[in-house]
């Protein structure tokens, strides 16, 4: 499974990383509003807010980083895009003759 998720392009990883963080927020949230809420929890009400705030926390971080990321990808294409490559041969054709 890790090599099939290695082998897609590096934006759709990025999509797919953003759908994941999504599903454990609203996990987080569900765990801090509706279950913390609940009378007499199993394991007590302040376990279940500190879980769903520190699920919501991380999730919220890692889009930020991902999303900062795919930031970072299209400058670096539209900076390669945007640079022409010049040969040394051309350069000296040109230069020759001016």
């Amino acid at each position: 499974m890790l090599n099939e998720f290695s082998s897609k392009p590096e934006k759709q990883r990025c999509y797919i990383g953003i759908a994941i963080c999504a599903v454990v927020f609203l996990f987080g949230y569900y765990i801090l509003n509706f279950i913390s809420t609940r009378e007499k929890v199993p394991l007590g009400n302040t376990l279940y807010i500190l879980i769903g705030t520190t699920l919501m926390a991380i999730s919220s971080i890692i889009i930020f980083l991902i999303i900062r990321h795919l930031n970072k990808l299209e400058r670096k294409l539209k900076k390669r895009r945007s640079s022409k490559i010049v040969f040394l041969k051309n350069l000296e054709k040109a230069t020759k003759k001016e």
